[in-house]
């Protein structure tokens, strides 16, 4: 890893998305390295998985099975391939509850190593170290996975059946206008104002739940808390910071899908307007390889965003200091044989 002041304050958006592509780009070959190992050959397999040749081929091996076995049963028929694609479907939901957490651990490690620990040289010995350190928090880190999904989709039910209470209110209120406005008119009204009201309604209580819960994961990894506690701390730190957190993560997904998902959006819009499949396959494989690579900085902002938090709340920066003022005092001990 790369040398660098460690200065930390509290940060703007704009503050957090700039240090986190810094910290991206100074450990671009440890963010790889550990990709190679924990993130990529998983992106590489299921690319080939969602090839429709692979898929065809791997139902007609399930379909010489059936012929060369009389005592199989059918496990083709109508739901042939609707079988193959929920077996990958499981894998991928296995993947995501084991080693892509390690592989998240890892980078959160290697982040909060850089900005608060001293310098942490870069070597595949130390790197192959946070990795296997990472494995004693996989479950941790599952269990809660799981209970911040269900969360998320709770709220996303309840504000869902609250935005059916809405939308009748404003029926309610539009429907009598049709006496003074033309049906038309009244009809655009209530598309617009469900259009704005809607996504608020909806989706504005699940984004608040999500900013209050996403840093629990640091928690975990950072700070070696257990699941509740991390949910705790992560409801507790995260207050009145709701909407730093949410916007700084909102600024940093758009730099992600700007650069990281730029190819694939060419190759879907090429593919939908010439219909070539050679330039779609060479296109949103470049999108594939790009958003594998550029995918660590998503877990690196949310660390920083961790650390900033940790900042405002914990002074972590004065905390630093403190331990550098100490450490500096006992070698100057050391030097000086015990003389100040």
């Amino acid at each position: 890893m790369v040398q660098k002041d460690k200065v930390l304050k509290p940060m703007r958006i704009w503050d957090v998305a700039d240090y986190s592509i810094e910290i991206f780009k100074n450990n671009f070959k440890t963010f790889v390295f550990i990709s190679l190992i924990l993130h990529i050959p998983w992106i590489f397999a299921k690319f080939l998985i969602d090839t429709p040749d692979v898929k065809e081929g791997f139902v007609s091996f399930l379909r010489y099975i059936e012929v060369t076995n009389s005592n199989s049963t059918d496990l083709l028929g109508a739901a042939g391939k609707s079988f193959v694609e929920d077996v990958f479907v499981l894998l991928n939901i296995i993947y995501s509850l084991t080693i892509k957490l390690v592989f998240h651990a890892a980078i959160m490690k290697v982040v909060y190593y850089y900005v608060v620990d001293d310098i942490y040289d870069f070597s595949y010995k130390n790197i192959l170290k946070i990795i296997k350190n990472g494995f004693k928090y996989m479950w941790r880190m599952a269990r809660y996975k799981v209970y911040f999904y269900i969360v998320l989709f709770g709220v996303f039910i309840l504000s869902f059946i609250g935005g059916l209470f809405g939308f009748s209110f404003i029926a309610s209120i539009v429907i009598p206008l049709e006496e003074i406005l033309s049906a038309d008119l009244t009809i655009i009204l209530s598309v617009v104002i469900t259009l704005i009201v809607g996504p608020v309604v909806i989706f504005f209580p699940v984004g608040v739940i999500w900013t209050k819960m996403i840093l629990g994961y640091n928690f975990i990894v950072n700070e070696g808390l257990s699941v509740s506690e991390s949910r705790k701390r992560a409801f507790r730190m995260s207050a009145g910071s709701s909407r730093h957190i949410g916007f700084s993560s909102l600024f940093c997904y758009i730099i992600y899908i700007i650069v990281g998902k730029m190819f694939t959006i060419i190759s879907f819009y090429v593919y939908g307007v010439y219909e070539n499949d050679i330039i779609f396959y060479i296109l949103y494989s470049l999108g594939t390889v790009l958003s594998t690579i550029l995918y660590p900085f998503v877990i690196v902002f949310i660390t920083v965003l961790f650390i900033d938090i940790k900042v405002k709340k914990d002074g972590l920066d004065l905390e630093i200091k403190l331990n550098e003022l100490i450490e500096k005092q006992e070698n100057a001990i050391n030097t000086n044989n015990g003389e100040v």
